[in-house]
């Protein structure tokens, strides 16, 4: 009843008041439910009903109905929805013993951590960063170091402060506490100075936290108040690309930054170089999800860029490595060099697998796997038909070398000369067991049987790295064996540095900083990997200027109101947001021309298509289909491409043969 007699006006405030007491909680709980669908939108007024407690022809549900459909026309406040994932807290929660229990067992994993970084004489980023906030002692017990560097430094320098971690952040408190009363004596003053951009915080992985790098600009670092300056003007990219940045994401950034939501609004920038003809932004969409012809547009318009103008920088950025490989292949075929590091795994190289294949068979001549592979390997190249002559009559296992010898009376002449070829290799490597290092030993044999020969500069590339590998098991004592191979090649990326010069393929991640002439960005309908239930989730909340920690357990009821899916649900929306601002770091890497490509299915209307929820493409939806241009094909022998120019530049489409498309046609191609 008394959710009926609300005004629209008053249930679309930003933020909802809740009672103090817990029924008023409950209350507003069930409002929620009854507000919204499942999904988080307004319920349609036709959903007012008996089954939420609203008989037929009531003036109670009339009233509703009125709400709701001026509800339907405004956003739902996020406060409503987060209402509906706050915790129910009660005595027995299985989820704080479990915190507890984790506390005692922490310290001690800590300190058996601590032995082995003593025993490797190595530590990572995470001990370096604690060692030094200990050092530096706390507020009521600073150490002898924190009394003397409060003497020495006069001056801090931070930059990309937006990927500030909350250790860091409090490393930074204890460097700087005390500062603000120095200052106030009038003695030389001591300073800090900050660089850092909001809506390139993109590593969340890496527990930097937005919040921190808002706070400060809020409040200051501790006691130490910060004086605000935003630069606004864009020295890197022309001036379509800046306005079409301008105006999407201040649609697909939030209206209002919020600290403890890891939200940051938009500033908009003002460009200082002069629009360039033609689109500054495009958005080129297929209809094949295998990212086959995807990549080969891409390639086919990178290899039209660089014959026009071949001194332009050219990179094409991708989400995941596993989206680099289309992109490679295309690239490779369309004979394109480019660069990258990191993008492939180097076992899903060919020579890699077949020297692992060959490391087998040495370890374990009866392996008759690895000796199959040996054979149909292209320094061999036996056809299946050769090989089952040559085995039908063995007993097994059967022995590699010994059918081998037996190749000049079953097989053709050139058959029995690739297979003589292979038992000289393998005869030479018995007479060289243990009387060589590993690299040299398994290197000579891969000499012997000239497989360089047969590989491209890439493969020896990732030959060589393979070689690397066999020294390190050498010299770790580790020796000859194919698991510990097969594990560490898990670990290990090939590089596509052979060119001097080329297209330059890298994640997004590694993007920010840099800038390029053209910037390609594919794969973008593709959504992110699920949020894995960690075993722990901690969230600082700020109350009264002084943070909290909220931690819980994984309890494992996975639709229940407890905290830790309260502080899940938390850590899914910072990633939703932080996705919003590797997007716009990927587009304003741009100096000249930002291409945007991905799959979608075609929308309700004509002009309009539809993206994957969680995709990149998901977010730009909205802004694709408000363009004014028309949605196309481009005629290609070898794919098809829905394409729209988004950038508001006063262009039309530049393509041959553009033509309207019906919804059915799309979803046909």
């Amino acid at each position: 009843q008394a959710l009926a007699q609300l005004s629209a006006d008053e249930l679309g405030k930003s933020e909802v008041d809740l009672s103090a007491d817990y029924q008023g909680f409950e209350s507003w709980r069930h409002a929620a439910d009854m507000l919204l669908t499942n999904t988080n939108t307004w319920r349609k007024p036709g959903g007012v009903n008996v089954k939420i407690g609203f008989p037929a022809k009531s003036e109670a549900k009339a009233r509703l109905q009125s709400l709701l459909t001026d509800m339907n026309e405004r956003p739902v406040p996020a406060a409503l929805i987060e209402l509906r994932e706050l915790p129910v807290i009660s005595d027995d929660d299985t989820s704080w013993g479990l915190v507890l229990r984790l506390s005692r067992l922490l310290p001690v994993l800590q300190a058996q951590l601590l032995l082995v970084f003593q025993r490797e004489g190595q530590v990572d980023f995470t001990h370096v960063a604690l060692a030094a906030s200990q050092a530096l002692g706390s507020d009521e017990q600073p150490t002898d170091l924190a009394l003397r560097l409060d003497y020495q430094i006069t001056h801090l320098l931070v930059d990309e402060f937006q990927d500030t971690s909350t250790q860091q952040f409090d490393l930074l408190e204890k460097l700087t506490r005390g500062w603000y009363e120095h200052n106030a004596t009038g003695a030389s003053p001591r300073t800090v100075f900050i660089v850092g951009d909001g809506m390139q915080s993109i590593y969340g992985f890496r527990y930097a936290d937005v919040g921190l790098f808002l706070k400060a600009k809020a409040s200051g670092i501790g006691d130490l108040p910060l004086e605000s300056l935003e630069l606004t003007q864009n020295f890197r990219s022309q001036a379509g690309v800046v306005e079409w940045v301008n105006r999407v994401f201040a649609q697909v950034l939030p209206k209002v930054s919020h600290a403890e939501r890891g939200e940051v609004s938009h500033t908009p920038a003002v460009p200082v170089h002069a629009a360039l003809e033609g689109n500054a932004v495009e958005a080129h969409l297929f209809a094949d999800d295998s990212g086959a012809a995807e990549a080969d547009w891409i390639a086919q318009e990178i290899t039209r860029i660089y014959r026009n103008e071949p001194e332009v920088t050219i990179a094409v950025l991708i989400r995941a490595r596993s989206h680099a490989a289309p992109i490679i292949a295309a690239l490779q075929h369309h004979e394109v060099p480019f660069l990258g590091r990191d993008l492939k795994k180097i076992q899903h190289s060919a020579a890699v697998m077949d020297l692992l294949s060959l490391c087998r068979w040495l370890a374990n001549p009866a392996d008759e796997i690895a000796a199959l592979a040996l054979l149909r390997a292209p320094f061999c190249g036996l056809g299946l038909s050769d090989i089952y002559r040559l085995i039908e009559d063995q007993s097994r296992p059967f022995s590699l070398r010994k059918i081998l010898g037996q190749a000049a009376d079953l097989l053709d002449t050139n058959a029995a000369a690739r297979a003589g070829s292979l038992q000289a290799a393998l005869d030479w490597a018995e007479t060289r067991r243990d009387r060589l290092s590993l690299r040299v030993w398994v290197e000579q044999i891969w000499l012997q049987l000239q497989a360089a020969s047969t590989l491209t500069a890439q493969g020896r590339a990732d030959a060589t790295s393979f070689f690397d590998l066999l020294a390190r098991a050498d010299a770790e004592g580790i020796g000859l064996d194919p698991d510990w191979l097969e594990s560490a090649l898990d670990q290990l990326y090939a590089s596509h540095e052979h060119a001097e010069s080329g297209v330059e393929i890298m994640t997004l991640h590694k993007a920010k900083g840099l800038q390029f002439d053209y910037v390609f960005m594919p794969a973008l309908h593709k959504g992110t990997r699920g949020n894995h239930r960690a075993l722990l989730r901690w969230h600082f909340h700020t109350e009264a200027q002084e943070r909290r920690l909220l931690i819980a357990a994984d309890d494992r009821q996975k639709n229940g109101p407890t905290l830790y899916n309260y502080l899940n649900w938390l850590q899914k929306r910072k990633d939703a947001e932080e996705l919003k601002r590797l997007l716009y770091v990927g587009v304003t890497r741009a100096r000249r021309r930002a291409v945007l490509t991905g799959c979608a299915v075609a929308g309700d209307g004509i002009d309009e298509f539809r993206a994957p929820a969680g995709s990149m493409l998901g977010l730009l939806e909205n802004a694709i289909n408000d363009s004014a241009s028309p949605v196309g094909v481009e005629p290609s022998p070898q794919s098809a491409s829905v394409q729209t120019p988004i950038g508001d530049v006063g262009m039309p489409v530049a393509t041959t043969g553009l033509y309207r498309l019906s919804k059915d046609q799309l979803r046909s191609d």
